[in-house]
């Protein structure tokens, strides 16, 4: 989905690069029917061979990486920075990922290239959308962003590996009374009528970390992400049983996966994915409630959309060289605008109260 919006959205050539030939060859095929003015190639890549990578980079201006390899996070980056080119991830938070990148930002720095982490939607959008709020009031105080998806289409196996491992790392923290601390609650949002009123559990990301300092008025921020995948199946069968598989195993992993992937399938209506910001301040003497909102019905165009928003600003060279999280790189206004144009609905309404 990322290499049609880019083709759609840019004046670029693609090559597709993945493990398994065939599958990245059909889909190259594919997007040549649709954009037949394009040279869009494939190749067969693993992410765990180093010189593999970097003979494939050494044909290119820039990575995305999109697949869940977040183990081989130093091969693919020391490869872009032999090749001396710009790099993007869209993968889970992972401390490993960004501890691992953060060790290479001298070098990233000193080669003149641009390396964007933390890309998509969580993360990649929740500092941005308190940002975006940020001007709108004269004294922002309260900023929570919170997150609801159901959808019927399953990630990979591979992809829910790798995001049940991370989930793992995340703290339920908050910013508050001048500091990161722990949740002491879950806290209600109100997702409107597709979903109602979902009570959600606190999530801190990275990106969130640099808030407090840039929004003096801030007395409070944190991220809150409601219930997932929330059926029959799951609540009876799927989470019972994984949750008494092992996990030490690589091949007993893959089994909770594969049984997860599939329960997600019996996910009734309403498909959708929605992510907001309610901010709390003040505007012309006036105590304020603002709501910004942003949905789709699907997780995953949203995510390409996003990813793609990003690297259409790095493509028009307003993004310097340098280690980014994508909420700290982007122009919010500009990544807004580009997502509503690109077919995400944003909304925002403001409460005024004497």
């Amino acid at each position: 989905m990322i290499a049609e919006l880019l083709l759609q959205q840019a004046d670029v050539d693609l090559t597709l690069a993945g493990r398994r030939l065939a599958k990245v060859q059909a889909v190259a095929d594919e997007l040549r029917q649709k954009h037949e003015n394009r040279q869009i190639s494939a190749i067969q890549v693993d992410a765990g061979d180093l010189a593999g990578l970097e003979k494939a980079f050494a044909r290119a201006d820039f990575v995305v990486v999109s697949s869940s390899t977040i183990e081989h996070t130093r091969f693919v980056a020391e490869a872009a920075l032999k090749a001396g080119i710009g790099y993007f991830d869209h993968q889970p938070t992972s401390r490993d990922k960004i501890a691992t990148l953060k060790s290479l930002k001298t070098r990233i720095i000193e080669a003149g290239c641009c390396f964007i982490t933390e890309g998509g939607v969580i993360p990649g959008l929740p500092a941005m959308l308190v940002r975006y709020l940020a001007p709108r009031f004269d004294r922002l105080e309260s900023a929570q962003v919170a997150f609801v998806m159901q959808d019927d289409k399953a990630p990979s196996p591979e992809t829910l590996i790798e995001l049940k491992t991370q989930w793992k790392q995340y703290q339920p923290l908050v910013f508050k009374q001048g500091t990161w601390q722990l949740a002491e609650q879950m806290v209600e949002f109100d997702f409107t009528e597709s979903f109602g009123t979902k009570p959600c559990m606190a999530c801190y990301l990275d990106e969130l970390e640099s808030l407090p300092k840039e929004i003096a008025s801030l007395r409070e921020v944190g991220f809150y992400i409601g219930a997932l995948a929330s059926n029959w199946f799951m609540r009876w069968v799927a989470r019972p049983i994984t949750s008494l598989i092992p996990t030490r195993s690589l091949g007993f992993r893959r089994l909770s996966a594969r049984l997860l992937s599939w329960g997600i399938r019996f996910n009734p209506p309403p498909y959708l994915m929605m992510i907001m910001v309610e901010g709390r301040g003040w505007c012309n003497g006036e105590s304020v409630f603002m709501r910004l909102r942003l949905s789709h019905p699907s997780s995953y165009f949203v995510t390409a959309a996003s990813s793609v928003a990003c690297l259409l600003q790095y493509l028009s060279q307003d993004i310097p060289p340098g280690l980014w999280y994508q909420a700290d790189a982007v122009d919010d206004e500009r990544m807004l605008s580009d997502l509503q144009r690109l077919g995400v609905k944003v909304e925002i309404e403001t409460v005024a109260s004497h």
